[in-house]
């Protein structure tokens, strides 16, 4: 795994587990919508299992309905919505995110949820005008998609981005790309997980994401 990367214009991170705590909230909702679905609700003893797990072992493991998972997205993503105001910052992402912005670098976001739920957080920290770019993901097993269709939209090269996710399919998809890709540890997966799927840099604290940033980027 490379300890650096090369000097990239645009910083774009994912959004559930890289800078919000939505972790507990989407529990949360997934069992709420667990009876009218048709799969297993989510244990509190059970979480730090599931963390090792990708997308597709989660939806083996709690016996999600294949046929029945765009449905549920919509549905998690709609309900999501209404506990946002209780969604906190990971420590240290708001004056990362400022830092970041304050030098001068393009901030973005890619994910899976939903443009109003990210706006909504992002208002109520504060740091709205920070980010230039607010990309939706409407397929979860969709991110090289939708990182391509980013690139294409803003007419970037994979080469001026890194992405910065904290799932293995964060990475999967940003490799596709041919996008360097930077792994989180406070996320929704595992650091076993993370670092089977190999990304450029395993990244433990905001401390130590904003200071290689900083240093990745003191050149572009």
């Amino acid at each position: 795994m490379a300890d650096s990367i090369q000097a990239k214009r645009v910083i774009l991170f994912d959004f559930d587990g890289t800078l919000a705590d939505t972790l507990a909230v989407t529990i949360k909702v997934a069992n709420e919508l667990a009876p009218a679905y048709g799969y297993k609700e989510i244990e509190k003893s059970a979480v730090s299992e599931l963390r090792n797990k990708t997308i597709p072992g989660l939806i083996k493991e709690l016996q999600v309905p294949p046929l029945k998972v765009p449905a549920i997205v919509k549905s998690v993503k709609e309900k999501v919505r209404e506990y946002m105001p209780l969604v906190q910052a990971f420590p240290g992402v708001i004056n990362m995110v400022n830092d970041l912005h304050r030098h001068g670098h393009e901030l973005g976001i890619l994910t899976s949820n939903s443009k109003d739920n990210v706006r909504m957080f992002l208002e109520a920290q504060s740091i709205v005008d920070k980010f230039s770019y607010l990309h939706s993901v409407t397929n979860i097993f969709g991110k090289s998609c939708s990182l391509r269709a980013f690139l294409k939209k803003y007419k970037l090269q994979a080469s001026a981005v890194v992405y910065i996710g904290d799932e293995a399919r964060d990475i999967e998809a940003a490799r596709a790309c041919g996008i360097e890709i930077i792994a989180v540890t406070w996320g929704y997966n595992s650091v076993t997980t993370l670092e089977s799927a190999k990304p450029n840099m395993l990244i433990n604290s905001t401390d130590e994401l904003l200071s290689a940033l900083l240093n990745t980027n003191s050149d572009g």
